[in-house]
């Protein structure tokens, strides 16, 4: 079972060049409705017990905090420096809010396709740790208190797997590479949303 008040660190401030309009605002299909992606994923991590941060774009502030009014909302002023940039940033405020150093899940808005399940066994442990999939490593990714430390200390354009001392476990998520990049992901998205319909997130 997770601990209370586990906190997740959503990265959406990206510029979406590819895509041509926020990620984090694309708008789906869901068990309870149309809403954004962000609404939709924020909700899944809320609901397996996450205390959410959202690092966003400066001309993205207002309609994330419309969006997901229960998630803390920040800021990267400098979103062109990279992700481990946007990272950072995010690390920073849930530190400042906690008054210590704790160990995060970061989780990217373009690949939402984890299972709830899996979200839970990431969200129960303390040591770095990535999910994989047939092998293949995906997100999102349990980072702790020592690698926090490290990325901290790091330069803002280097890539966050140079920084992370990970352990790698399989689970059972087909949609775990699913990753929204461009149009053409749309319709990977789609079928990831179809498989979560009428499906209470504790079981999928």
């Amino acid at each position: 079972m997770a601990s209370p008040c586990t906190d997740v660190l959503i990265l959406a401030a990206g510029s979406s060049k590819r895509l041509g309009f926020p990620k984090a605002f694309i708008e789906v299909d869901s068990e309870i409705g149309t809403q954004t992606l962000i609404h939709l994923y924020s909700q899944r991590f809320k609901s397996c017990n996450g205390e959410v941060t959202i690092v966003t774009r400066p001309e993205h502030h207002d309609r994330m905090c419309e969006e997901v009014p229960e998630a803390h909302i920040v800021v990267n002023p400098s979103p062109q420096m990279g992700r481990t940039g946007s990272i950072q940033v995010g690390m920073r405020s849930i530190i400042e809010r906690r008054g210590m150093y704790v160990p995060l899940l970061i989780a990217p808005i373009d690949r939402p396709g984890v299972s709830c399940k899996t979200i839970l066994h990431l969200l129960s442990g303390s040591s770095t740790r990535v999910p994989t999939y047939q092998r293949k490593g995906g997100h999102p990714i349990r980072v702790s208190v020592d690698d926090v430390i490290e990325v901290l200390s790091a330069v803002p354009d280097r890539p966050l797997r140079d920084l992370i001392k990970e352990e790698r476990f399989e689970v059972n998520d087909p949609f775990l590479h699913l990753n929204v990049d461009s149009v053409a992901d749309l319709e990977g998205l789609d079928r990831w949303l179809k498989s979560l319909r009428n499906t209470l997130c504790g079981e999928n």
